[in-house]
């Protein structure tokens, strides 16, 4: 219920058409049964956004017929042009994503990418417009469809929605559990949050890793972008509930040209990684929410890329210990009154984060000897260094 942010319980009666449910098993094993007159012709359903409630504007729907229905095709009003799908993998729930105008979906459930086709009876999330109070999704015969496949009768065909655009699939995994982001290029998408845009749906699990990009104060699960030469460079978020090793790769890399390199650049280890060709890139993370630590840089052959990457190449900061055992970091040129220090730890563990108030900052740490990381977000940008505690 959107408008409560409640589930209600339904012990019995009728199930209303287009209204998603999921069904809770009592045993491991078994069918579930039910009966009546299967759905068929035009099916409409009301949907709302309540502003201020938890999960604003999701409502979950369900594919009313005893046949496949076109995401694509439906005739949506005031929605978002994404759904989200919450299925299973080999371990545990996960949730799948499909962006209908890019044709593109993740693969977080391990068996093949969210197309626009909706399963059976499926329920799935859709969500009413952001400068919206009420929105409508219906369906119609001409929408429905069957699958070819022979092996699982539940299974959506491959998506036929082809498409010219640039997309890199990018996936996190913690040897276990594995979550996806997706990052494409399409001249007809804007580089602000638009139709080529999908939220990201948390899986809310210290068990799952999870990457995602941002746009304004939105993280993103599929992020469309008008062009690389817009974009030479963007923040790549990850989250973690739990302290473990983890690696990134690129899965999918498709539709660039030949001498673009695709480069994971760690900030707080100031390193960097070519994904171009799918080599992993293995870092240890404690518990941690960071949208400053990694980001994607696209390079060209013949082009330097330098790891501290500014808007303004004037700005860098100069980094030591006085006589207190203090940090100081003195930023050059600009500083932005949003500008802000942190201090990690040698496998990654951020420690301490501090909003500058001017171009010098000092830090009372109370670290112990080691090799720790400082990290300047300033004007946009992060730059990186060592220092070694004694």
């Amino acid at each position: 219920n959107e408008p409560t942010a409640a589930w209600v319980t339904k012990s019995s009666g009728s199930l209303n058409p287009m209204q998603g449910y999921i069904s809770v098993s009592t045993s491991t094993t078994g069918n579930i049964s039910f009966a009546g007159t299967l759905n068929n012709g035009n099916q409409t359903i009301n949907l709302t956004r309540t502003h201020g409630v938890t999960k604003e504007g999701f409502n979950l729907v369900g594919n009313p017929y005893p046949s496949y229905v076109s995401w694509d095709d439906a005739l949506k009003t005031n929605l978002e042009p994404t759904i989200w799908l919450r299925t299973k993998n080999s371990s545990v729930y996960v949730f799948d994503t499909y962006n209908s105008f890019s044709g593109i979906g993740t693969n977080n459930n391990g068996n093949g990418a969210l197309t626009k086709y909706i399963p059976p009876m499926q329920a799935f999330w859709v969500r009413v417009l952001k400068d919206q109070t009420a929105g409508t999704l219906s369906l119609t015969n001409l929408m429905r469809s069957h699958a070819n496949g022979t092996s699982n009768i539940l299974k959506a065909p491959k998506n036929d929605n082809a498409s010219n655009q640039s997309v890199i699939r990018l996936q996190v995994t913690n040897g276990t559990n594995s979550d996806e982001a997706i990052l494409l290029f399409n001249p007809n998408a804007s580089d602000g949050y638009d139709t080529y845009d999908s939220p990201k749906m948390t899986n809310a699990n210290v068990a799952i890793p999870e990457i995602y990009t941002k746009v304004g104060t939105e993280n993103l699960v599929i992020n469309g972008l008008n062009s690389i030469a817009t974009n030479p460079y963007i923040p790549l978020g990850f989250t973690t509930g739990a302290a473990n090793t983890f690696t990134i790769r690129a899965s999918e890399v498709n539709n660039f040209d030949t001498n673009t390199q695709i480069i994971l650049v760690d900030n707080v280890l100031n390193t960097e990684q070519d994904l171009t060709d799918g080599t992993v890139y293995s870092f240890t993370s404690d518990k941690v929410t960071t949208i400053d630590r990694f980001k994607i840089v696209f390079r060209t052959t013949g082009t330097v890329t330098d790891l501290n990457t500014t808007d303004n190449n004037e700005n860098s900061f100069v980094l030591y210990k006085n006589n207190n055992g203090e940090i100081i970091v003195n930023i050059e040129g600009y500083v932005n009154k949003q500008a802000s220090v942190s201090i990690y730890s040698a496998i990654g563990q951020r420690l301490l984060t501090k909003q500058c108030t001017g171009a010098t900052t000092a830090l009372n740490t109370g670290l112990t000897p080691g090799v720790y990381y400082v990290s300047v977000s300033n004007e946009g940008s992060t730059m990186t260094k060592k220092i070694v505690f004694n």
